[in-house]
């Protein structure tokens, strides 16, 4: 326990601040009452004649803690608006807008604590301070940050609307996204700022004057977490994870037709694919689901209304709606058979079209709705077959033997057919054909083992969409209906786009695709970057701990509350829980070691020991919590090397904070 000399009482928390005279009585205007409740008590002076000059005040208001508490407050109200639009991100809720409730809260948030800040600054002003020093210490950089959130808001929905809305690492790491931070750091760390300048050479921090400390830290280290996520253990617990059994699954994207504005529609948890729009370019079918039950689904094209349409216990894959929007046609196994099948729009009345032992698949309306074009291996290969819209014996297209045609697509203006076929043995090429079978060519350059596929026509009829591997990634390409002019459209290393088929509105202006994330399939890789995420944020979460050390004598629960609320935030935003009493029993045990040791500055061993063994602690349990939990595919040498490697981390960290004795007197504590 800290000495008595060492204690300090709420009247030293605020400085030199001298009690108003007795006779002085209390403003009485209604911006005088404002001025008091939000600055507080510390300014108060005899107010002005009317009509007399303003007289300049040198320095700035006085040190408040009624200001300190109503600025933590509103900065956890803040953060946790930027969390609650962090998880809709995540979950593909803001996608395809800017403005939605998410970002809502998120600018409210804002909005509350930069208008509480401006209005004390304008107040202040008012009073005779400069507008450089109008706010207590501290807080003048947090009006800033205000300035630059703002500013950054502005560019964001700019950002939006010219590339589209960023998804998981790309929101992260977005330049908007980071100009945004930078504004809500310096917002948030203004209670911490004027708590580092208050204690006037006194270490001990107690929980009554001391809270907005605290909060301001935990804050800091949860939006560091919030930017880290990416790479968090509690959240990608890449060590609970056997790295050759991860399945990635896919998504659905909208574009516009140049490639730009590419924002994604459904949830990863759907596993989707094979769009197809309806008339109205305002719903989208698709099959989402797992191998041996996918269904069809309808969703609106903002990612909202999702409603399942087929109910069949088996596969109901690759929609197509009908030009007059009125059926889909799809394929459904029937005894382990695909098979043609047609319904209604609304998932009523499906019945089947084809029948017998062959394979049918990839179903594509005529222009006039009267026929539909598959494919189909009844002749051995698959080739492709024309049938009418009801039903009954298809008339074969291709002839080709000892290789495949699939995937054709009808073009608007009835006349041709894009297909693909494998007949170059080194290459799947896209080829065009009319409509009865003739005149079949290849569109695509013969490049050596690319794949070609998924063909779709422009509105005219006078251009092709398709994906293509030629680049090493699936990528959304056009080209001529003639096969020239080849130009990537989607240009996304990050995503295998159009993986999961591609489809055009009717009225030519957006794609929508099935996109798919990289798999890490290398167990080293697998195992390097959970290591990395432990070391990273063993930095963060000891850096900030080191920190407060550093300057104070924190009261007993500061690690507690840093770390549990911290873990809550960031395990929220991926839906992951089970992890959570790992951070607040290794903030216990924190707690505990600092209560003991009390480190300090000048007690550097016992300062060493707790940057070593908290984070040995805290991995130590999470391993523990894996295993409890499901499992750790990791051997048990990463199970205990990972904990020693974070302590080691963290006891570097402790060499930075307090650096070991060199001949050179120690600085007192600095300003922030």
């Amino acid at each position: 326990m800290a000495n008595s000399d060492d204690q300090f009482s709420a009247r030293s928390y605020y400085g030199n601040v001298s009690s108003p005279p007795s006779n002085q009585k209390p403003k009485s205007s209604l911006s005088a009452r404002f001025q008091s409740l939000l600055v507080g008590r510390g300014d108060k002076r005899s107010p002005q004649a009317p009509g007399a000059p303003r007289a300049a005040r040198s320095g700035q208001p006085a040190d408040n803690l009624r200001f300190d508490i109503i600025a933590a407050v509103l900065s956890a109200v803040f953060v946790a608006g930027v969390f609650l639009d962090g998880w809709a991100h995540n979950h593909g809720k803001v996608d395809q807008t800017f403005f939605t409730p998410w970002h809502a809260v998120l600018y409210s948030g804002f909005a509350i604590y930069g208008l509480f800040l401006l209005v004390n600054a304008y107040l202040q002003n008012r009073a005779g301070y400069a507008w450089r020093s109008a706010l207590p210490f501290g807080y003048g950089l947090s009006l800033i940050g205000a300035g630059i959130f703002a500013v950054g808001g502005i560019l964001d929905l700019l950002w939006h609307t010219f590339f589209g809305i960023e998804v998981d690492v790309q929101a992260l790491l977005s330049p908007t996204h980071l100009v945004l931070a930078t504004g809500v750091f310096l917002m948030i760390t203004g209670p911490l700022r004027a708590g580092w300048h208050r204690y006037h050479g006194s270490r001990a921090l107690v929980w009554i004057t001391g809270a907005p400390v605290v909060v301001a830290l935990t804050l800091v280290l949860s939006m560091l977490m919030f930017f880290t996520q990416f790479a968090h253990p509690l959240v990608s617990p890449w060590a609970a994870n056997d790295p050759s059994t991860q399945v990635v699954h896919g998504d659905l994207y909208v574009m516009r037709v140049n490639g730009t504005g590419q924002t994604r529609v459904t949830n990863a948890q759907m596993d989707a694919a094979s769009p197809t729009w309806s008339t109205d370019g305002q719903h989208i079918a698709f099959d989402a689901g797992t191998q041996g039950s996918r269904a069809i689904y309808e969703v609106l094209d903002s990612g909202t209304g999702l409603k399942r349409l087929t109910s069949a216990t088996t596969d109901s894959i690759q929609p197509a709606w009908s030009p007059n929007g009125k059926l889909i046609a799809y394929v459904a196994t029937v005894n382990g058979v695909g098979h043609i099948m047609v319904m209604n729009a609304d998932g009523s009345k499906p019945h089947q079209l084809t029948s017998g032992s062959s394979n049918d698949y990839g179903p594509s309306w005529s222009p006039d709705g009267k026929r539909i074009i598959f494919e189909s291996n009844r002749s051995g290969s698959f080739n492709l077959y024309v049938m009418s819209a009801a039903g009954g014996a298809p008339t074969r297209l291709t002839q080709t033997s000892g290789s495949d045609d699939f995937q054709p697509a009808w073009s608007p203006n009835g006349k041709l057919i894009a297909f693909v076929s494998n007949r170059n043995s080194d290459d799947v090429q896209v080829f065009v054909m009319n409509a009865n079978g003739s005149g079949q060519k290849m569109m695509t350059p013969a490049t050596g083992k690319t794949v070609n596929y998924a063909p779709v026509w422009s509105a005219d009829s006078k251009r092709i969409f398709f994906v293509s591997t030629r680049d090493g990634n699936s990528e959304i390409y056009q080209m001529n209906a003639d096969g020239s002019h080849l130009v990537n459209l989607s240009n996304n290393a990050g995503l295998d786009d159009g993986a999961g088929q591609i489809a055009l509105s009717r009225d030519g202006r957006t794609i929508a695709y099935g996109a798919v994330g990289h798999s890490t399939v290398d167990p080293e890789t697998s195992t390097a970057l959970g290591i990395a995420s432990i070391l990273l944020q063993t930095a963060l979460m000891i850096g900030i701990l080191l920190l407060a050390l550093r300057r104070w004598s924190l009261p007993l629960g500061t690690a507690t509350a840093i770390f549990s609320v911290s873990a809550i935030l960031i395990s929220y935003m991926r839906d992951e829980f089970k992890l959570i009493p790992v951070a607040i029993i290794a903030g216990i045990v924190a707690d505990v070691l600092i209560f003991l040791l009390k480190p300090a500055p000048d007690r550097k061993r016992p300062t060493r020991i707790v940057a070593f063994a908290v984070p040995v602690v805290y991995f130590l349990l999470y391993f523990v919590a894996l295993a409890l939990t499901g499992g750790v595919a990791w051997v048990i040498h990463l199970w205990f090397g990972a904990p020693i490697m974070a302590g080691i981390v963290g006891l570097l960290l402790s060499y930075v904070a307090v650096p070991p004795n060199l001949g050179v007197t120690q600085p007192t504590f600095e300003r922030m």
